[in-house]
């Protein structure tokens, strides 16, 4: 004897799956849409990141990191003249150094600290100039801050038109930012190492070794160190 079965579906049942079915197209349409939005978002920001690095305005990403882009670079070098927006973080002290010498392939030398304690959001100005007396000099201007004035010992790669290879300007095409600790290099311009054949010279090369030239960078200040009142011109 056959025994049949036959499945009931109650009304309960039913309203059940309904309503399981409705929250799974719901949350399926839910997250397309988040997921647009997340999109448009991140278009829009990369979008404004764009307008202000053509503008030469700073993307601060994060305030505990230095933060530097550069100004009317196309012309920089040709004029002797870079400019850099700049965020320094508040919660520690920072210092501006440049050297003209011994500048190492990378990294950075141990040079002279001429600009102390700088902080905030400001505008800095290098400039290479040649004075009334025939002495060329490198100018550093801070728009709300100090300024120096340095002679360039030994600038006879200035006058002669030596080679210079590996010049870099930070930012010179959109915001940089550096770690915390890790210094950031706005300008390094070093000479080059001629290439010599047959007793010729057929050009020019990176001088892996220590060079002289014109390097500028920030880096942290450590707690012990001295900090004086003022930087004199």
């Amino acid at each position: 004897m056959k025994v049949r079965h036959s499945m009931k579906i109650s009304i309960r049942d039913l309203f059940l799956v309904t309503m399981i079915v409705a929250l799974v197209v719901g949350w399926f349409v839910e997250h397309r849409a988040a997921s647009r939005l997340v999109g448009e978002n991140v278009r829009l920001e990369q979008e404004a990141k764009q307008l202000r690095d053509q503008s030469g305005l700073l993307t601060v990403s994060d305030v505990t990191k230095l933060h530097a882009i550069a100004i009317a670079s196309d012309l920089s070098h040709a004029e002797n003249r870079w400019r850099w927006r700049l965020h320094f973080p508040s919660d520690r002290p920072f210092r501006i150094c440049c050297q003209f010498a011994d500048l190492p392939e990378s990294g950075t030398p141990g040079g002279d600290q001429v600009l102390y304690d700088t902080k905030g959001d400001f505008l800095m100005n290098a400039s290479v100039v040649k004075d009334k007396k025939g002495i060329w000099k490198l100018i550093l201007d801070c728009d709300n801050g100090p300024n120096i004035t340095m002679p360039i010992p030994n600038p006879q790669w200035l006058e002669n038109d030596t080679p210079m290879v590996g010049g870099s300007q930070a930012g010179n095409r959109s915001t940089v930012s550096v770690n915390p600790g890790s210094p950031l290099i706005l300008l390094k311009i070093r000479r080059a190492k001629p290439v010599i054949q047959n007793g010729k010279e057929i050009g020019s090369t990176v001088e892996m070794n220590p060079t002289e030239g014109i390097m500028v960078w920030v880096e942290e200040m450590s707690p012990s160190a001295p900090t004086p009142k003022s930087a004199k011109p």
